[in-house]
């Protein structure tokens, strides 16, 4: 579908995909999510190498996320997104998943978790936190 938002999940271990798996079991998915999984014996640039094979065919319609803030995976995250213009976010977790499945446009997905009063789904815009520093 062209109309397709792609969510790049950047997670320690195996949690992401199980946590895809299991929605796409009890909710089904419109939008098409892509997880990467930083296992122990992964350097940090063989795991960065692994997920840019996919973001450099993926649409302007992108979300990167990633589950823990200041983590491996939200620093690649931030630099992933820098690179390749595309949103990134941390704090995965099921409400999360649905709100970003839930929509079309990556606007409205980025509307309805920072700038409405969301109090089901906590996250951080990486990239707003980072150009502060």
């Amino acid at each position: 579908m062209e109309n397709q938002l792609w969510g790049i999940i950047l997670c320690h271990g195996n949690w992401g995909k199980e946590l895809i798996e299991d929605v796409k079991k009890l909710f089904g998915l419109k939008n098409k999510f892509f997880v990467f999984s930083l296992l122990p014996n992964m350097s940090v640039e063989d795991y960065r190498k692994e997920i840019e094979k996919i973001l450099k065919i993926a649409p302007s319609k992108t979300i990167l996320i990633s589950d823990l803030y200041g983590g491996t995976t939200s620093n690649t995250a931030i630099y992933l997104g820098l690179k390749y213009n595309f949103n990134a976010i941390s704090g995965l977790n099921l409400p999360l998943i649905l709100e970003i499945d839930k929509e079309e446009k990556i606007e409205k997905v980025l509307e309805n978790l920072f700038f409405k009063e969301n109090k089901n789904i906590n996250c951080i815009n990486l990239i707003a936190e980072f150009k502060k520093m």
